[in-house]
This record gives structure tokens, sequence and C-alpha cells, in this order.
């Protein structure tokens, strides 16, 4: 277990899942307004998460391909639990993802 906590995709997929998958459950357990759930947490945080994990991918040199799992969980939950119109919220953050993935490049490089 020691081994697989050491490498950083395992730790990308941890906090995928929490700020992804989780935290909009606990949002709606809490009733929050759906506005506010959708500004705070799908717009702000989530965005915010898929770009600065991108850089975080691009830094601890894991594969791009991971990415890909925050858009995944997030689909999933859609298809579950939310409107057919926060599909829209998947492709933005793949978006933000690979831009994040570009950024850590150039950071690397001008540094």
């Amino acid at each position: 277990m020691k081994k697989l906590w050491a490498r950083p995709w395992c730790r990308f997929v941890l906090a995928a899942i929490v700020i992804v998958g989780l935290l909009p459950l606990l949002f709606s357990v809490l009733h929050i307004a759906t506005v506010q759930r959708i500004w705070w947490l799908f717009i702000l945080l989530n965005s915010l998460f898929a770009f600065l994990g991108g850089i975080y991918l691009q830094h601890t040199r894991a594969s791009g391909w991971w990415i890909l799992v925050p858009a995944a969980i997030f689909a999933l939950l859609v298809l579950w639990r939310y409107a057919d119109y926060n599909y829209w919220f998947c492709a933005i953050y793949l978006c933000l993802g690979f831009w994040g993935l570009g950024w850590g490049q150039t950071s690397k490089q001008v540094s």
C-alpha cells in the first residue's frame, strides 16, 4: 500500500474522487442550493482542480491520460444524479486539465 501511495497518479485519483465525486454528493446532502452548487463547486472548485491537476501531473511526470479521470468521475455522477446540461462541465474539465498540462510544460521550460 505504501508503494502505491508513493505514485503521483494515486494521490491525483484520490483527490479527484473526493473533490469531483464526493463533494457534489455532500453539497446535495447539505441541501445547498443548485445555483450555489453549480457556481462554487462545478465552476470554481472543480475547474481549479482540473487546471492544477494538469500542472501537478506534468510536474510529477505522470501520464497525461490521468487527466481523464476527473471528467469520467463527473460524467458518471451526472449520469446517475444530475441534469444532462452538466455534461458540458466534463468537456470544460478536460480542456482545463490539458491546458494545465501545457502550462506545466511551459513553466518548466522558463525556469
